[in-house]
C-alpha cells in the first residue's frame, strides 16, 4: 500500500524498548506499522527505515512531520530516536514527541500506573490520578508492591497497543497540542554510566 494520493505523510519512530517504525496518513491512520522485537535491530535502523520508505515510494524528506517517543528509556535507546528527530529538525521538518508513561492519561485514563524494566535491577514506575503523579526507580523485586494491573510497553495493558489501536485520536492530540518533549532517561547521565557497585 502506497500513499500516492496522500498530501501529508508522517513518520513514527520509537526506540524506547525496541525498534518500532510506522507511516501515518494525513488522518493519522496507519499505512504501515512495523515492530522489531530483537533489541539489536535498533542498530539496523538505517536500512530498515530505507526499506520502509522505498516500499512506499517516499523520500524521508517528504514527510510532513515525525512523531517520536522520547522516553522513558536508557540513554542509548532514547538517543537513537532523538538523533533522528534532530536530523529531521535540521531539515526544517516538524517533530512531535511524547512519553510512553503518559499515553494512557492522554487517551483519557484518569488513574493508573505504568512500569517497565529500567535495567540494573530496577524498574521505572509512574503512577497518576487526577490530583497528582509521581515516578520512581524501584528494585525490580519490589515492583509488585508498587503497582497492580499496571500499563507497560507489553502485556495486557500495553501502551504500544494503545497507540496502534488509537492512532487517529492519539497523534491528532499530539499534533494539535504541538508537543515536543526533551528526552526522558531512566537516570541522570552520571548515574547511567557509573560503574556497578560505586
Amino acid at each position: 500500500m502506497t500513499l500516492q494520493n496522500s498530501s501529508k505523510r508522517f513518520l513514527y519512530l520509537d526506540t524506547t524498548d525496541f525498534l518500532i517504525l510506522g507511516i501515518l496518513d494525513e488522518k493519522f491512520d496507519w499505512v504501515e506499522y512495523l515492530e522489531f522485537p530483537d533489541k539489536k535491530s535498533a542498530s539496523q535502523i538505517h536500512p530498515l527505515l530505507n526499506d520502509l520508505t522505498n516500499r512506499h515510494q517516499i523520500s524521508p524528506l517528504s514527510f510532513e512531520g515525525v512523531f517520536v517517543c522520547s522516553g522513558p528509556g536508557s540513554y542509548t535507546g532514547i538517543r537513537l530516536s532523538e538523533n533522528f528527530a534532530q536530523v529531521f529538525e535540521w531539515q526544517n521538518k516538524k517533530v512531535y514527541s511524547f512519553f510512553h508513561h503518559e499515553i494512557p492519561y492522554l487517551l483519557g485514563v484518569k488513574k493508573g500506573s505504568w512500569a517497565c524494566s529500567a535495567f540494573k535491577g530496577e524498574a521505572f514506575v509512574y503512577s497518576w490520578n487526577e490530583a497528582q503523579n509521581e515516578s520512581a526507580l524501584v528494585a525490580t523485586a519490589n515492583i509488585a508492591d508498587k503497582v497492580a494491573g499496571y500499563y507497560g510497553h507489553t502485556g495486557a495493558h500495553s501502551t504500544r497497543q494503545l497507540i496502534f489501536d488509537n492512532s487517529h485520536k492519539f497523534f491528532d492530540l499530539i499534533f494539535k497540542r504541538n508537543i515536543r518533549l526533551s528526552p526522558y532517561y531512566f537516570r541522570t547521565l552520571e548515574n547511567e554510566f557509573k560503574a556497578q557497585g560505586t
